[in-house]
């Protein structure tokens, strides 16, 4: 949400889907329609709503640092 409370709609560009499924077990249920989650990364330079995502956290307060494989 931006400062006055209205939704927005941002894009996350996410590492490969291969590096995704290996490093930290993430499949096509991954995700749940409709679940909240939080991105956290680094903004596009040119000012688009898009971000070059670093982790997430999942609605029930599960954090996945992107940065660092679990191996």
């Amino acid at each position: 949400m931006d400062e006055q409370g209205i939704v927005e709609k941002w894009s996350g560009e996410f590492q490969g889907t291969l590096d995704l499924y290996r490093h930290f077990a993430w499949n096509k249920n991954t995700f749940v329609p409709g679940e909240e989650i939080t991105l956290t990364g680094y903004p596009s330079r040119n000012g688009a709503n898009s971000m070059g995502v670093r982790s997430v956290t999942f609605a029930d307060g599960k954090m996945t640092d992107l940065r660092s494989a679990p191996d």
